[in-house]
């Protein structure tokens, strides 16, 4: 019998008040409340709902007479069940002599959990610390999962649903190159793996499922006798003629577009009469270093040491201009054309060891530089199969 008071004095009731300031009219409106109590405790839950005088009935404890009032009532049984819910999980967890502070901390971070793995991935990639770039190729991943409709809800998370994703990307995607299909499934997985650190997640749907990394494409990149080309190609256009410095400035560094963009002479110092620069890499934060190049140092010259730096969208347009008027047709070209450049016909094709460009180029695996090697030696054999037919 003891036990039955103490139970029943410790049982949380939840009703639902309207104005409990008494200030609503037919005019000013006011917040609905859910009233929450236990142990002779009182607190008090703002729903976000306000309604005016008259679209409340106290006896029905709901919403009448507003245009959303079928949708208000549901967001008022939504959270009384997600209160309900809570009590029990802070019961489990505090014991009987919970309190109504603990369970309403526990409604804010039920608030800042996410309903879905979307909103999560979503949420995840907003608050990630990357590069504009690294997030522009993360919302593409993302917005191909949501078109696909297999992954929703964190349950959706699973080895048959993936294994699904796969074959989307080759069917609806149209996607057949096997490192960009790879790429989807690389960057998908970062977000299943902190949905499981986030304890979100019991298993990882790709313990099970393993993608082939692909063989990557080669890189494009100007010839020797292209680029002498690009050089000596006269421009009238001043515009024109400043993209192509910008683009030849990045051939003779190697830097990205997102190094160039903020590239600043004043960073440089001197060692035995050649400027260098020791900085990171947007996109990764490795360090690179580079020596500039007296063509760079002519192009510096040229713009007071000031690029004339313009927005990447632009500045691809641009040269694709460029392209045209140095009958460059085969070739667009692109800003990060100009780093494959550099890393072939520049460095490699001139000597230059792969260890010491991985340290230009500011890669994180050798690895990767080597894909610039075996592009040298793709060309090397289509240019004996040319000689072939010709000697």
């Amino acid at each position: 019998m003891l036990h039955l008071e103490k139970w029943t004095m410790n049982e949380l009731r939840i009703k639902r008040i309207f104005d409990r300031r008494k200030v609503a009219s037919k005019t000013k409106d006011a917040h609905v409340h859910l009233e929450l109590y236990r142990g002779r405790i009182r607190k008090y839950l703002d729903t976000g709902i306000r309604v005016f005088l008259g679209q409340w009935s106290s006896d029905l404890g709901m919403v009448v007479k507003h245009p959303q009032a079928r949708e208000l009532n549901r967001s008022l049984d939504e959270l009384e069940d997600t209160i309900t819910f809570l009590s029990g999980e802070v019961f489990a967890r505090f014991g009987e002599n919970y309190t109504l502070d603990q369970l309403l901390d526990a409604y804010q971070q039920d608030k800042l959990r996410p309903r879905n793995f979307m909103d999560f991935a979503w949420q995840r990639l907003e608050e990630r610390n990357a590069s504009h770039a690294t997030k522009r190729q993360h919302e593409v991943v993302l917005k191909a999962v949501e078109a696909s409709g297999l992954f929703v809800s964190f349950a959706d998370l699973t080895l048959h649903n993936v294994s699904k994703f796969d074959a989307w990307l080759r069917s609806s995607r149209g996607l057949s190159h096997q490192v960009t299909i790879h790429n989807y499934h690389k960057r998908l997985k970062v977000y299943i793996h902190e949905a499981i650190a986030f304890g979100l997640l019991d298993k990882d749907p790709y313990t099970s499922f393993k993608v082939s990394r692909g063989e990557s494409k080669g890189r494009r990149f100007l010839s020797k006798e292209e680029f002498t080309l690009l050089i000596e190609t006269e421009l009238i256009d001043p515009i024109l003629s400043r993209i192509r410095d910008l683009f030849l400035f990045q051939c003779y560094t190697g830097l990205a577009y997102a190094d160039l963009a903020t590239f600043d002479y004043k960073n440089t110092e001197e060692r035995d009469g050649m400027r260098y620069l020791r900085a990171q890499r947007h996109k990764t934060k490795t360090e690179y270093f580079i020596y500039l190049l007296p063509p760079a140092v002519e192009i510096l010259k040229a713009y007071g040491y000031k690029l004339p730096i313009i927005c990447q969208q632009k500045y691809n347009i641009y040269l694709k201009a460029v392209a045209q008027a140095c009958g460059l047709t085969k070739k667009p070209l692109t800003s990060h054309m100009a780093r494959h450049t550099f890393a072939t016909t520049v460095t490699l094709a001139n000597g230059v060891p792969l260890h010491v460009l991985q340290k230009m180029l500011g890669h994180t695996s050798v690895k990767t530089t080597q894909i610039y090697a075996k592009t040298l030696a793709e060309d090397v054999q289509n240019e004996f199969q040319r000689l072939s037919s010709l000697v």
